[in-house]
């Protein structure tokens, strides 16, 4: 090796060395592995390190049934069960849990300054100014606005420009006509640290207003009414004065008759929160003056239902011609109807369908346009035409089928009907449930509800099946319309009704309406007038904002009315999927995912966050959500696992996720997490679980069999102590919900089934994920003692020292947290910057501070790269002569020079060449090392030829061998005739010249041979053949 050899080495290697030193040494982050200017970590991590609170075990014995046998556990021991408070005022249980909110915010302080740009980012989202899609009622456009700076809606009204023109899809609302402000809900919050709104109602004259109040988070309201025109406050019962108990009790539904003046409204017990009761009050009427001598507002009990396993629910029809009452469990229905205009005080209700065991309804009466529009116009022989469209649901037919027939007494008391277009006769309606009190009668315990008696049969418009669920109906004066979800995609379908008023007979063709996206959530809007040939519906998906539509069920013509305005947003960045997982038993869980195209790497290293549900047959649809574009931005993956037990593939996917199939609902959790790592979306370290009341049950349950797929988890306001809770009767929820999960108190099977996943019996010494619970103080669905003890056995036996475990109770609110816009989006931006911290705290960083974006590998790949490329630079430059120094030159990385493989073009520049310019190399070989090298060159690439055309059964010779043979063969070409020339005679021809051409004839039995041709320069000239010579072959020409 020369001494320049020796130079050139010792540079290269001390280039490589140099090049490795400053990236090795290089801070990196412990969480992303990406180098940093300065710290060793991307962001500040929480500190895990800040003493636990303590919580006392108080061991207490809870004992099972003792006829169950002893396969079962008799005896469990819960240590916290000392921390239930029923009343909330025990002074342990209260500091324990203001102890907890110091720890969690110690423990999160230093994510506030990303807590409050989270905060931030979502409220710049939100335009200055939004309102609702104005709804036609009446004379008016009713809406609601929302102002920047508002915590709350202000609720409004406009009036028609011509109340006679029929609705169109092409309607606005006049914004030169005068807004009305029928109530500001900031006002009505004002000074409150909890505020909740149900309503407004308004009366058919459009002159009252009926709305309820909560001010502490427990779902209990008090009503209020107020006159419009004088804005008297009709009935206030705020201060309790005045006023008997049910005003402030109220459980939300609330409808006017048509006399505008009579109301009725349900009210709940006051321990277990069960709407049991309804009243009527004459909103106008003075108070009367009781046996005490003061004047009390009191309403008339109208209806009462004691059985346990029963909610009343309340409403309106679309018509405006009936009253609905159903009292419902979470298997079984019955319907009670009243006329609205029965506003005398001895009008009650009358039985539609009795109670059957897993038989449900939904129901849409129809009357006639230009008649009565009562339901009793029909009984009472009026000339009106009253029917009833159902959706009936029963243990056969899961999914429901479609059913009309006429609205009268025991219409639906039929629990089967016969096929399409058959009628199926109604038996003898069941007595009517127990409890049911006349007017004004309380001590009254007799059922006095009209009587129900067979009126004929019903006729099956669409029959059940497995394939299409049924989710919702609304009929207009002219169509039906269907809300069906088709193997899990949500469709709307508008069928006609018949123009002479008679009710269909059999289901004509209809009009469907869906929408592209790969999974979306659809649902039926408020429908306005009932003689109207709109449909509005309302569409999201997780990268669509929530869309209205009316559309014309007549043309089909469909017209966006609003689209939910997002600041910033650019739905093009964002990639929406819908995925399967396989599960037990064969099943396929989908998935629902999105994320942001331009920063989701999807190589296994993406944060990803997960959520499920999977209950009580809801379906947890994807929608849309301006405040988780604060995730998708940060580069997080979003998942909507739609398991066993909800809804979203029709009811026989909740049937098998629900009671002792409940299993289920977990193992598709960790299907679609365990697919999830798989398809490299995710992994371990990078996965959340998100889970919300029962999905707090999902998600704990999940979190208890498999803590190593997921980094952390939040719980929120979650149902966790399974076991203890369904085997209290005097607890909100309680009985009607041994329908869904069974009945730990009899039944054996029930009791072992919920004893293997109750996430608080199964809290096991192992390692846990980070975990953020969440509870509300007043909450009635889920008591906060839950979240509470769940935490506190965690932290007792979690192996993991280091993982955190908070608790954060919101002690003025109840099951759904905040009520006002900035302080819900606080509440979360805390979540998801728990979210960030835990799982992906590079991404909490901002934008000045964040590492340069890129992937874990690619520091090793840059060196790989440039090590490669010194490499391959000393092999050329070293030993040119060696195979990857002739390929370099091949490639173009030389010069190339006559006798090394390669000419230059005349007049070229080799430096002009692609590649790099070796003659710089090749002044350091000598004249003697050049001639061998290209010597031996020449050789080798004769040998390779010469085996290549063997191999073609052909031989190569040498030019000068056949060059005599190709001279002989030209010869001289004659001179054109005279006057041939033409025109161009005069101008001087250049010499004739000749090409030798290789072709093909069938004369040489499709061998090669020779053809000759001669042709001029001039634009006249021709192209003549020369008879080919089959002496002279091709294969005599190859070397030249």
């Amino acid at each position: 090796m020369t001494q320049a050899q020796r130079l050139l080495l010792l540079a290269a290697t001390a280039a490589c060395i140099l090049l490795l030193l400053p990236a090795a040494s290089a801070p990196r982050c412990r969480d992303c592995r990406r180098s940093t200017k300065e710290e060793v970590v991307c962001a500040e991590a929480l500190d895990t390190s800040l003493p636990v609170p303590r919580t006392a075990k108080v061991p207490t014995q809870l004992q099972a049934n003792a006829s169950f046998s002893n396969a079962v556990p008799h005896t469990r021991v819960d240590n916290y069960a000392w921390l239930r408070d029923d009343y909330r005022n025990i002074t342990a249980v209260l500091s324990h849990l203001q102890e907890e909110n110091a720890y969690a915010e110690a423990v999160m302080a230093p994510s506030r300054p990303l807590q409050q740009w989270l905060k931030d980012e979502m409220l710049g989202r939100i335009p200055r100014e939004e309102a609702s899609v104005p709804q036609r009622q009446g004379r008016h456009w009713y809406y609601s606005t929302h102002a920047k700076g508002m915590q709350y809606r202000r609720h409004c009204r406009r009036p028609l420009a011509d109340p006679a023109v029929p609705p169109s899809e092409h309607d606005s609302m006049d914004l030169e006509l005068p807004e009305e402000v029928l109530l500001d809900e900031d006002q009505l919050a004002a000074n409150r640290s909890y505020f909740d709104m149900v309503g407004p109602v308004i009366s058919p004259d459009e002159q009252l207003m009926a709305y309820g109040v909560d001010t502490a988070g427990g779902e209990i309201y008090t009503l209020f009414v107020r006159n419009l025109t004088s804005q008297e406050q009709l009935v206030d019962a705020s201060s309790g004065r005045g006023y008997s108990a049910e005003f402030s009790q109220c459980a939300g539904d609330m409808v006017f008759l048509e006399d505008s003046r009579t109301l009725l409204f349900t009210t709940q017990t006051a321990d277990t929160h069960r709407p049991d009761k309804v009243w009527r009050v004459d909103t106008i009427a003075g108070p009367a003056t009781s046996g005490s001598g003061k004047r009390v507002r009191r309403a008339a009990l109208v209806y009462h239902e004691p059985d346990e396993r029963f909610h009343l629910a309340l409403w309106r029809s679309r018509s405006d011609g009936t009253i609905f009452l159903r009292g419902g469990s979470a298997t079984t229905h019955y319907l009670l109807y009243m006329p609205s205009n029965s506003a005398t005080d001895g009008a009650n209700f009358t039985m539609l369908a009795p109670p059957v065991h897993e038989q449900q309804f939904l129901v849409r009466d129809w009357h006639s346009v230009g008649g009565s529009g009562d339901a009793s116009s029909e009984e009472e022989g009026g000339s009106g035409s009253s029917y009833l469209y159902a959706v009936v649901f029963t243990g056969e037919h899961r999914n429901g089928q479609l059913v009309v027939t006429q609205l009268a007494p025991g219409a639906l008391a039929g629990s089967t009907a016969g096929p399409a277009g058959a009628a199926g006769s109604v038996p003898a309606p069941a007595p009517a449930p127990a409890g049911s009190e006349s007017s004004g009668d309380p001590g009254n315990s007799s059922s006095s509800s009209s009587s129900a008696s067979s009126s004929g049969s019903w006729t099956v418009l669409q029959p059940h099946s497995r394939e299409v669920e049924i989710v919702d109906l609304t009929v207009s004066s002219g169509f039906l319309a269907l809300l069906e979800r088709r193997n899990g995609t949500l469709v709307a379908t508008a069928y006609p009704l018949p123009s002479d008023g008679s009710p269909l007979s059999e289901l004509p063709k209809g009009q469907q309406f869906s929408f592209e996206a790969p999974s979306y959530a659809l649902w039926l809007g408020d429908q306005g007038p009932f003689a109207s040939l709109l449909l509005r519906v309302r569409y999201s998906s997780l990268t669509q904002p929530l869309s209205t539509y009316d559309i014309n069920m007549e043309t089909g013509n469909r017209v966006l009315k609003q689209q939910q305005e997002v600041q910033g947003f650019d739905q093009s960045k964002y990639l929406a999927r819908l995925l399967w997982a396989g599960s037990t038993g064969g099943a396929q869980v989908p998935i629902s995912l999105a994320y942001r195209a331009d920063l989701a790497r999807l190589d296994g290293t993406d944060a990803l966050l997960l959520e499920a549900y999977g209950a009580y047959g809801s379906s947890f649809d994807p929608e849309f959500s301006g405040a988780r574009l604060s995730l998708l931005d940060r580069g997080f993956v979003y998942a909507v696992a739609h398991v066993r037990g909800g809804g979203e593939l029709g009811r026989y996917w909740y049937q098998d996720g629900k009671l002792l199939a409940k299993n289920h609902t977990f193992d598709d959790v960790i299907a679609a997490a365990e697919f999830l790592i798989q398809a490299k979306y995710t992994s371990g370290r990078r996965l959340a679980l998100w889970g919300r009341s029962a999905g707090g049950l999902t998600a704990g349950a999940s979190v208890n069999r498999r803590p190593d797929l997921f980094r952390s988890a939040i719980l929120d306001v979650p149902f966790v102590d399974v076991v203890t809770t369904m085997s209290d009767p005097s607890l909100p929820l309680t009985v009607i919900e041994w329908e869904e999960w069974g009945n730990p108190l009899t039944d054996e099977a029930a009791y072992q089934n919920m004893l293997s996943y109750s996430p608080l019996d199964n809290v096991a010494p192992q390692p846990y994920p980070h975990l953020l619970l969440t509870a509300g103080l007043n909450d009635p669905r889920v008591s906060f003692w839950e979240p509470a003890k769940f935490a506190a056995k965690v932290r007792a036996l979690k192996a993991t020292p280091d993982s955190l475990v908070l608790l954060r109770t919101n002690m003025a609110a109840g099951h759904f947290a905040q009520s006002g816009l900035e302080d819900r989006l606080a509440e979360t931006a805390f979540k998801y910057a728990f979210l960030v911290q835990t799982v992906a705290p590079c991404a909490g960083l901002p934008p000045s501070t964040q590492p340069e974006p890129g992937c874990q590998g690619c520091f090793a790949v840059f060196v790989t790269a440039a090590t490669t490329a010194a490499l391959v630079t000393l092999a050329v430059v070293l030993r040119p002569a060696s195979r990857l120094g002739r390929s370099w030159r091949r490639l173009g990385g030389g010069s190339r020079r006559p006798g090394m493989g390669g000419h230059s073009s005349e007049g070229e520049d080799d430096e002009g060449e692609d590649g790099y310019d070796t003659r710089l190399y090749t002044s350091h070989m000598s004249d003697a090392e050049l001639a061998d090298d290209a010597a031996a060159e020449a050789q080798r690439q004769r040998r390779a030829r010469q085996q290549q055309l063997q191999e073609e059964g052909l031989s190569l010779v040498q030019y000068e061998e056949a060059r005599p043979a190709v001279r002989s063969q030209l010869q001289p070409i004659p001179a054109p005739a005279p006057g041939a020339a033409g025109p161009g005679a005069a101008l001087a021809l250049p010499p004739p010249l000749r090409r030798l051409v290789l072709g093909s004839t069938a004369a040489a039995g499709g061998a090669t041979s020779l053809e000759l041709a001669q042709f001029r320069g001039s634009a006249g000239g021709t192209l003549l053949p020369v008879p080919e010579s089959p002496a002279l072959s091709s294969s005599s020409l190859m070397s030249a």
